[in-house]
C-alpha cells in the first residue's frame, strides 16, 4: 500500500518513481488494494481471497477478461465514470435496478461564508490554512471537498464542526451559527453536525462494547435509557446493515467495514441533518469501499441527511457526489456541479488533479453498460 494516504498528485510522482526503478534491472512486488494503481505499475496480477490465489497472469489479460467471480466483483466495485448514479457492491449484483435511489436537494442546511483561518509558526509568521472559502450544503445532497494536503480541507472541516473559531467568516447549520452559544445551545447545535473519520479505531474507546457506543450517543441524543436506548441501538445497527448481536462486540473484534458501519450508526444517532466524512472509505479494501459507499447513499436517500465528503480520492468523490469544491493552499480555485467540474475544468490545478488520477483501463470496464442513475 505504497501511495494509498497520498493525495493524488503525490501519488502520480511515486507511481512514476516506482515505473523508474523498474527500467534499472529491480524487480518490484506491490501489494495494494487499489486496482487502478496496480494496474499502472503491474505486468502480472495475482487476486488473492481468504488466503488464496484465486486468479493470476498478465494484468492486462486478467483485468480485460477476469475468469473469478470475485476479480469480477472486485473490478465492478471499482468507482469509475460509467458506474456513477449505481450500486457498487457485488451484495447489490441481483437487484433488479441497480441505479442508486436519489432524492431531490432540499432545503439550504449549512452555510459557510467567508471561511479564513491562519496559524503562527514557529518562524513567527502567520500562514492561511483557509481564505474566503464559502459555500452551501442542502438537504440530501453530497458536496465534495477535494485538493492536495495542506490545501485547507480538514481546517474547513474542523471550522464547519465548530471545533475550530475561524479568524474571519461564519458557519451556520439551519440558520444558527457557533459563535456566542451559551454550552447548552452549542450541544443542542452540535447534534445537528456529526462526523466520520478515516480511522474510527481511533475514534473509539477499546475497551467498550458496540453496544456502550451507541448508548453513550443515544444519551447525549435525549433518548431515555434501558430499553428505549437498546431498541434504538437495535434500530441503528440494522441501518447500517449489522446485526444485534454486534451490541455485544468490540471495535477490536469488528473488521474495517464493520468499524464504518458503527461509525455511521453512531453518527445516525442523534438525528442529525449533516454528516462530515473525513477520508471514510481510504482504508478499505475495494469490495468493502463499495459497500460502505452502497450503504451511505442509501442512508442519504431514507433520512435525507447532507454530506460534507471531503477526500483526496477524486474517483470516490465523482462517484459521491453532487458538487465539488477544489481547494489549494487555502483557496477555492474552482466549484461547482461535479460532472461540469471533472468533465471540464476551468482552473489548471484541476486539470493537474484529474491528469493525475489513476485510471483502471480496461476493455471490461469500457463495454460495461450501467443503467443510468
Amino acid at each position: 500500500e505504497p501511495t494509498t494516504a497520498l493525495d493524488v498528485t503525490v501519488q502520480a510522482q511515486i507511481l512514476d518513481l516506482l515505473a523508474d526503478l523498474k527500467t534499472k534491472d529491480r524487480g518490484i512486488l506491490i501489494i495494494s488494494h487499489d486496482l487502478a494503481v496496480v494496474s499502472s505499475v503491474a505486468d502480472r496480477v495475482a487476486v488473492m481471497r481468504a488466503g488464496r490465489i484465486v486468479e493470476s497472469g498478465p494484468t492486462r489479460a486478467v483485468f480485460d477478461e477476469p475468469r473469478h467471480a470475485y476479480t469480477r466483483a472486485l473490478l465492478d466495485a471499482v468507482p469509475a465514470e460509467h458506474a456513477k448514479g449505481t450500486r457498487l457492491s457485488a451484495s447489490a449484483a441481483s437487484a433488479a435496478d441497480d441505479a442508486m435511489p436519489r432524492r431531490p436537494p432540499g432545503e439550504v442546511i449549512l452555510v459557510a461564508e467567508g471561511l479564513s483561518k491562519a496559524y503562527t509558526g514557529p518562524d513567527g509568521v502567520a500562514r492561511a490554512a483557509v481564505r474566503d472559502v464559502s459555500f452551501e450544503l442542502r438537504e440530501g445532497e453530497t458536496l465534495g471537498i477535494v485538493g492536495e494536503s495542506g490545501s485547507g480541507k480538514t481546517t474547513t472541516g474542523r471550522i464547519v464542526l465548530g471545533l475550530t473559531e475561524p479568524d474571519a467568516g461564519s458557519v451556520r447549520i439551519l440558520g444558527r451559527g457557533w459563535a456566542g452559544l451559551r454550552e447548552r445551545e452549542e450541544r443542542e447545535l452540535r447534534r445537528l453536525v456529526q462526523v466520520i473519520y478515516q480511522d474510527p479505531l481511533g475514534a473509539f474507546d477499546p475497551r467498550h462494547t458496540v453496544r456502550r457506543v451507541l448508548d453513550e450517543a443515544l444519551r447525549v441524543a435525549g433518548v431515555p435509557r434501558g430499553g428505549a436506548r437498546v431498541r434504538r441501538s437495535v434500530e441503528l445497527l440494522d441501518q447500517v446493515g449489522l446485526p444485534a448481536t454486534a451490541l455485544q462486540r468490540r471495535p477490536l473484534e469488528l473488521s474495517g467495514g464493520q468499524r464504518q458501519r458503527v461509525a455511521l450508526a453512531r453518527a445516525l444517532a442523534p438525528s442529525p441533518r449533516v454528516i462530515l466524512l473525513d477520508e471514510p472509505v481510504s482504508a478499505l479494501d475495494v469490495s468493502i469501499q463499495a459497500q460502505v459507499l452502497d450503504l451511505l447513499a442509501d442512508v442519504q436517500a431514507r433520512t435525507g441527511v447532507a454530506y460534507l465528503f471531503i477526500s483526496h480520492d477524486l474517483g470516490v468523490v465523482y462517484h459521491v457526489s453532487d458538487r465539488v469544491l477544489v481547494m489549494k493552499g487555502g483557496d477555492v480555485v474552482e466549484s461547482g456541479d461535479v460532472d461540469d467540474v471533472f468533465h471540464a475544468p476551468r482552473h489548471a490545478y484541476t486539470r493537474e488533479l484529474i491528469d493525475a488520477i489513476p485510471r483502471l483501463d480496461t476493455r471490461r470496464v469500457a463495454n460495461t453498460e450501467r443503467k443510468p442513475a
